[in-house]
């Protein structure tokens, strides 16, 4: 979502006769002052600071000079020296509601939100004469920022009833709306802005981000189109390009969404989110890679497994007592888990990759959002970003399991016939890691119907049997876990916080003590039913520290 802050509108200054007022007036603060504004109006951000700074040189107790300089200082990005200035404003004419309102910005700029819904409040208390909108809508963009969206949707909804055919007031509460999921309300307000400026871009690109989140991607890839064929800055350009690039990933048209995730790293180098959506990208160099490079790991596994079974074998010794049994109790014949895992693997990673068919995967998953979001909105908001693609791969799963505690529940699970669940499954990656290589009966739960239909079909075409691994459409939040359930990956990095907020709270209550959780989210374990036993930063294709969590339900 895009906010706007307003500071009020300003008619365009006649520069040349301002500067003749300085000319003639060279030792008068206000008139370096207005034409330090009007320098700052004309986007000529450098001159109008130095103006504004010799106002205040000339005259140190002009507080509006003061305040004028701290907003140049913010379009330049110097929010540190911006928040100095305004309070010196504050200081010299407490009662300037301007001034406050000028503070809040700076602050939200320096990421003090709390500190900036403060100073809004002050503005708001302050200010005579008409209602303050410029006021109540930064006052609503501060209380999102850490958290309080109810209040925000009523300060944005004051300043939408004072200006109500005001685009950019509009644009805002829009996009309160949207932070608190409440995507056909900002729906709603979007097209109303659109009616009153329907060639402002910046709006075409917010009803695109609600359209998207709610899966509606035709709709959406024809509002981000009409936003680029508008003037944009080049910030807001990249980001329409990058989810441009997200909703035709969502459409499985791969080659398209990599062409989007490009353009916008060509507008904007430094644009992380695009370089981490492009990086995820199944059929992306970097994810091909790190696929290739986990695949040639399970191979080197399966291989070191099949030369311990041949010696086995002529030692005359069982291989279910060196732990490397396969399905049929490992006579003659019987496959080893770590070769069913590399062959599995390897077609599931060579068909993401499009490298082999897909048997519709992709067209399938496009189908099947859109029901699946609508079927959840009864309970909990999805969008569309839970349904992001990006893998982790099985060496770094791997390092999870090595914690005492959690091959104490995977042990359990094994000796006494427990079992895992993976929420989150998608087309069975974790599902299998846990079955073959802990030997543990594992369920693997995800929300589009199209997945674990395809995941059945690859599980009994590679003769992995339901007593090993099985693939379930349930939405994870009703999904009953399994008695004696010992380990549960949670595949939430791109989950809705509400989401994982009410996941925790259900494992929190099915699980016995002793059970395990692994998942990506820093947030929402931190109760008196969890200890965390690790945090740990492991490689991706976009992310070389990506953040993995493991905690032990006490």
């Amino acid at each position: 979502m895009m906010w706007q802050i307003l500071l009020g509108p300003l008619a365009q200054p006649d520069l040349a006769s301002m500067f003749q007022v300085v000319a003639e007036n060279p030792a008068v603060a206000a008139a370096r002052s207005n034409l330090g504004v009007a320098l700052k109006a004309s986007g000529r951000l450098e001159e109008a600071e130095a103006q504004l700074l010799l106002a205040v040189q000339l005259d140190s107790t002009y507080a509006r000079g003061y305040n004028n300089l701290g907003n140049a200082q913010q379009a330049l990005g110097r929010h540190a020296a911006a928040e100095k200035n305004h309070r010196v404003a504050t200081a010299l004419q407490p009662g300037m509601a301007s001034a406050h309102n000028s503070l809040g910005n700076a602050l939200r700029g320096l990421k003090r939100p709390q500190e900036a819904a403060k100073a809004f409040g002050v503005a708001l208390e302050m200010h005579r004469g008409s209602p303050y909108v410029a006021a109540y809508s930064n006052l609503g963009a501060a209380l999102r920022e850490f958290g309080q969206l109810d209040a925000s949707i009523g300060a944005h909804g004051i300043a939408t009833s004072l200006a109500p055919s005001d685009p950019t007031v509009l644009n805002n509460f829009g996009a309160a709306l949207e932070a608190a999921g409440r995507l056909p309300e900002a729906a709603a307000a979007f097209d109303a802005a659109l009616r009153l400026a329907p060639a402002t871009g910046l709006l075409h690109v917010n009803r695109g981000n609600v359209l998207k989140g709610t899966a509606k991607l035709d709709e959406a890839i024809a509002a981000y189109s009409a936003a680029l064929r508008l003037p944009l800055a080049d910030n807001d350009r990249a980001t329409a390009y990058n989810n441009l690039g997200a909703t035709l990933q969502g459409r499985g048209q791969m080659p398209l969404a990599a062409a989007a995730y490009g353009t916008a790293l060509a507008i904007y180098p430094g644009f992380a989110s695009a370089a981490a959506n492009l990086d995820k990208l199944p059929t992306s160099p970097k994810y091909v890679a790190a696929a290739d490079k986990e695949v040639a790991g399970l191979a080197r596994r399966a291989a070191l497994g099949a030369l311990a079974a041949w010696g086995a074998r002529r030692a005359g010794r069982s291989l279910d007592a060196l732990g490397l049994g396969g399905r049929g109790g490992g006579g003659a014949g019987a496959e080893l888990p770590s070769a069913t895992l590399f062959r599995t693997v390897r077609f599931l990673r060579r068909v993401e990759s499009e490298r082999s068919d897909s048997g519709g995967l992709w067209d399938g998953r496009a189908a099947a959002i859109p029901g699946a979001i609508t079927g959840a909105a009864a309970t909990h908001t999805v969008t569309l970003g839970a349904f992001a693609w990006g893998g982790v791969w099985m060496a770094s799963l791997a390092a999870t399991a090595t914690h005492p505690e959690c091959r104490a529940a995977l042990g359990r699970a094994a000796r006494e016939g427990g079992g895992a669940v993976v929420l989150g499954s998608s087309i069975g990656f974790e599902v299998y890691w846990a079955a073959l290589s802990y030997g543990v009966r594992t369920v693997g739960v995800e929300l589009l119907c199209s997945l674990t239909e395809f995941s059945e079909r690859v599980r009994r075409a590679h003769a992995v049997g339901d007593g090993v691994a099985q693939f379930v459409c349930s939405d994870a939040l009703e999904y009953a876990l399994p008695a004696r359930t010992e380990l549960v990956y949670v595949d939430d990095t791109a989950w809705d916080a509400a989401s994982t907020k009410l996941l925790a709270q259900k494992l929190a209550r099915e699980l016995r003590p002793g059970a395990v959780v692994i998942h990506n989210t820093a947030h929402d374990y931190d109760g008196g039913e969890w200890r965390q036993l690790e945090a740990l930063q492991i490689p991706t294709s976009w992310n070389d520290f990506h953040p993995i969590y493991v905690h032990l339900r006490e």
